[in-house]
């Protein structure tokens, strides 16, 4: 602050008041500056009032997120005690430890599993073994992966509007969802992995060595579910150093973490090796990726071209209710410089993506596992999942086509949004030291990377893209397009529109495929109670089949005459629809909501055992 003095005072006194203003300009600055500190220390200290007022909202939008659960699971219906997908083979551990006490892993089991099995059974003690128990087990965990992803947001500072369409985008997430009304690794997974996200996130921030102790514990308890959790404490540790640099303390904190976690895993793995001996299946992803190294140059580089293809199409329909939002923040963005690399990376990623798609991937886009056209859950019945027979309802090829290309342009988007998010890292700690935002961002940058590369190598399965969502939403909410500021009511209302559709999707497929299932099992319930037909005389299906029949000694024969989920007969078949040279003894009807109606699942018999051809659709 500097007063123009001579303005006003002219003649003899202006020597005096000159003399005078060398010591009065320095004490107002002085003062100026005193003031001005005091002012930005009062905004720096948290409003009392402001932070209960902000609490109690995210308590009440938690309280809102747990209801909302809930009524989404009493309107699907959970109820039904049979097992879904993979989850047999890991329901088969807790029904041995539950009913003998004895610790078992099927040979089927592909994964360390062993907490998930301690945390299932849990739920099974007061009433006994049953997988509608199992399935709760996972629906808790499913409200917890929920509450996380909405409370590492807050963490962030994000908005309470922003914080919820993120936690939303997981919660509504088709495979999220129906994945949820399982027993599969992929969703207790996630949810402890994102508990010990949130401790990382809370040591980065906060330079806390307790936090850090638990987010190991918690990543401990990760690893000993799907061994992938150690992506977790491996992107800390390089967070960590990005942060704060290197030095034998330094290191020592940024990679104790993933030292005891692997000393976990090992120690586990040393435990099974020399008691009841390592599954069959448990190093097969090791197998993948010794026969994806040595399998020649080119034919790796297309597989993953393919995977990496198959990746950006699923997370570009995953992320199609924030593409409005993001094309709003991008016009509106005041960093031009993330913006063009936005505007030059988005076109290319498109087109490649597309190329790739179309010239070395045979699969159909976003139809495959869990996912699939107008469904969710794998149609795990010989007609639909093996023969791929049109008995299952499916959208016009044109709106599927439309879908494919949308989420073809909006992975392109989320590629450049990503990009301009990384250039906006790079050039910034090249000028100052990243703010407190910052590191967990370049936490859930390094973490995606680490995780894409992974199962790049190790093969993918579309319920595997579940494990990014919350991370690259963090990406998107980063300082480089500005997406976690929340926006205008027009877009913002666009991304809530988009996830109700995925709601009403979810919800109705989710019942479909427990509704289908009912039918399925108590058309098999039939043949074996009432009909007393022996279990190795029925293609029941992969569940059916796999929790009464497997058998790791008998070799798997794909596209046989016979499904290769250890049929030993197929004289009788469950289908969901007729087939050739098979008669039809008796249909269960279903309620299905995609499209409203009823469907059939049928009972099928084979006049004569002998004739074994492959079954052709009666039209």
């Amino acid at each position: 602050m500097r007063f123009a003095w001579r303005k006003y005072i002219q003649g003899p006194e202006l020597s005096a008041v000159n003399d005078l203003s060398i010591f009065i300009n320095p004490a107002l600055s002085r003062l100026s500056s005193d003031i001005k500190a005091s002012t930005d220390n009062m905004q720096s200290k948290p409003d009392p009032l402001r932070h209960s007022a902000s609490r109690q909202t995210d308590i009440f939008i938690t309280a809102i997120l747990a209801l909302l659960w809930i009524a989404l699971i009493l309107i699907v219906n959970p109820l039904g005690n049979f097992p879904l997908n993979d989850d047999w083979t890991y329901a088969k551990t807790v029904e041995k430890l539950v009913g003998h006490g004895e610790f078992y892993l099927c040979d089927w089991t592909g994964m360390s599993l062993v907490f998930q099995v301690l945390w299932g059974s849990l739920f099974c003690l007061p009433f006994g073994f049953s997988f509608v128990a199992l399935r709760i087990s996972t629906l808790v965990l499913g409200l917890v992966g929920i509450l996380s992803v909405f409370w590492l947001l807050r963490r962030l500072r994000y908005p309470v509007s922003m914080a919820l369409l993120g936690a939303l985008m997981l919660g509504f997430n088709p495979n999220y969802f129906s994945l949820s009304f399982t027993f599969m690794t992929d969703v207790p997974f996630l949810a402890f992995c994102m508990l010990a996200v949130i401790c990382f996130v809370n040591s980065l921030i906060g330079d806390s060595n307790r936090w850090a102790i638990i987010g190991t514990i918690l990543s401990c308890l990760a690893i000993l579910i799907r061994e992938v959790a150690i992506v977790i404490v491996a992107a800390y540790g390089l967070a960590y150093l990005a942060k704060n640099g290197l030095g034998a303390r330094k290191l020592l904190n940024a990679f104790f973490p993933a030292a005891a976690v692997l000393a976990t895993l090992y120690t586990y793995q040393a435990i099974l090796a020399n008691t009841i001996g390592l599954p069959e299946m448990y190093n097969y992803k090791t197998r993948v990726i010794i026969n994806l190294l040595t399998g020649g140059v080119l034919q790796a580089l297309r597989a993953l071209a393919i995977r990496m293809e198959q990746i950006a199409v699923y997370l570009g329909f995953f992320f199609l209710p924030f593409s409005i939002l993001l094309l709003y923040h991008l016009f509106g963005s005041r960093n031009r410089s993330a913006a063009r690399v936005v505007f030059v990376v988005w076109p290319l990623a498109s087109l490649l993506i597309a190329v790739v798609l179309l010239a070395l991937d045979p699969r159909e886009p976003l139809s495959w596992n869990t996912f699939f056209n107008l469904g969710l859950g794998t149609p795990t019945l010989r007609d639909v999942g093996l023969l791929h027979l049109p008995h299952f309802p499916h959208v016009p090829r044109s709106a599927w086509t439309a879908l494919v290309a949308l989420s073809i342009l909006n992975a392109g988007l989320l590629i450049a949004t990503i990009a301009a998010e990384v250039w906006y890292l790079v050039t910034r700690s090249g000028r100052r030291a990243l703010s407190a935002i910052e590191p967990p961002v370049a936490f859930a940058l390094i973490l995606c990377a680490i995780y894409v590369c992974l199962i790049l190598l190790t093969g993918i399965f579309d319920r595997y893209m579940i494990f990014l969502i919350p991370f690259i939403v963090v990406l998107l909410f980063g300082r480089g397009i500005g997406l976690g500021g929340g926006g205008t009511r027009v877009p913002v209302c666009a991304a809530v529109a988009a996830l109700l559709i995925f709601a009403s999707f979810d919800v109705a497929a989710t019942h479909d495929y427990l509704s289908w299932n009912r039918a399925r099992w108590q058309a098999l319930d039939y043949l074996t109670g009432q009909m007393a037909i022996p279990k190795n005389k029925i293609d029941g299906g992969y569940e059916f089949n796999g929790w009464n029949l497997y058998d790791s000694k008998k070799p798997i024969e794909y596209g046989g005459k016979k499904s290769w989920w250890w049929v030993d007969e197929d004289k009788y078949i469950v289908t969901f629809g007729t087939l050739a040279e098979y008669d039809s003894l008796t249909a269960f009807p279903y309620d299905r909501w995609l499209p409203p109606g009823e469907g059939q699942i049928y009972i099928l018999n084979r006049a004569d055992p002998d004739t074994v051809s492959v079954p052709v659709a009666i039209d």
